[in-house]
């Protein structure tokens, strides 16, 4: 392929469907040989992987993901039709017919927007550059894997120089900083969750104690123990449900903020918010229940 997966590198360029007056849409382009895209377990959906006969004697065709073709064509077909590539400055044009649509795919890190996305042959790259990367699939180590590769490549031309990443290794580089916001936001959520834990434990403590004298005159007059701790409990439970109301509508609201920041965080996770809840409301509860002894 021309740009590995997560290098950091691009190559963009504009392009509009054949025979569109729509505006021309800036687009992700790289280049790749046929079994590209079962070597990295990306789905064709629909029409063909690229093939050898995808040469410059044969005519210009392109792999297009599910965003791009959407953008192009609509919910039309796209296989077998065309769209037009901006030509570099004093080229003509260049038209490729769609050969296949496979799934949509990162293309420089995990956290980025979802980009359109062409692939063109690599057998017919009209700028191959100096540089050109090889995926390969394996399941075993990666020592008799290099050295197979470095033995056959030898064959071919032993001037030729090789360097190896590991994909996960480039994934895992990529992820840098989501992983980092994600262990500083677990620590600061974890400190918030017990601030708030024994914040809503000394004041419920504290509004109960505040009744005692309140409570024994109840009782002297004849309410029942059973009586007394319903009544502090559902005043308890008032106010707690009160207070989880509009920390939820809070959460809500400011989460899609969160979300910007993390890989694939949902605001809305109903188990997160809903075991925050329980744990404040345990707290509450607890703070009346030992109180109340």
């Amino acid at each position: 392929m021309s740009i590995a997966p997560f290098s950091g590198n691009g190559w963009n360029n504009y392009l509009r469907a054949e025979g569109s007056a729509a505006k021309p849409k800036m687009s992700w382009f790289n280049a790749a040989s046929p079994g590209y895209f079962a070597a990295v377990g990306t789905r064709i959906i629909a029409g063909r992987d690229f093939t050898a006969h995808d040469t410059f004697e044969t005519p210009r065709v392109a792999i297009v993901d599910r965003h791009l073709a959407e953008d192009l064509f609509g919910d039309k077909s796209p296989v077998g039709r065309e769209f037009r590539v901006a030509g570099m400055k004093n080229e003509p044009d260049r038209v490729y017919e769609v050969a296949g649509v496979v799934e949509n795919s990162r293309y420089a890190a995990l956290h980025e927007d979802t980009h359109s996305i062409a692939w063109l042959p690599l057998a017919r790259h009209d700028n191959p550059g100096d540089f050109t990367s090889v995926m390969v699939r394996t399941r075993g180590a990666m020592g008799p894997v290099v050295a197979g590769v470095k033995r056959v490549v030898a064959e071919v031309n032993p001037e030729l120089s090789l360097d190896f990443w590991v994909l996960d290794e480039q994934i895992a580089k990529s992820a840098v900083r989501d992983r980092m916001m994600a262990d500083v936001s677990g620590g600061f959520g974890t400190l918030a969750a017990v601030l708030s834990m024994l914040g809503i434990y000394g004041v419920m403590s504290y509004l109960v104690a505040r009744r005692r004298n309140e409570i024994g005159v109840r009782m002297a007059l004849g309410a029942g123990r059973a009586n007394v701790v319903a009544m502090v409990m559902r005043e308890t439970l008032a106010l707690l449900l009160a207070g989880m109301a509009i920390g939820l509508g809070g959460a809500l609201a400011l989460g899609r903020y969160a979300e910007s920041l993390l890989y694939e965080l949902k605001a809305n996770d109903p188990v997160t918010l809903g075991l925050a809840a329980g744990l404040l409301a345990a707290a509450g509860v607890g703070a009346v229940a030992l109180r109340k002894e």
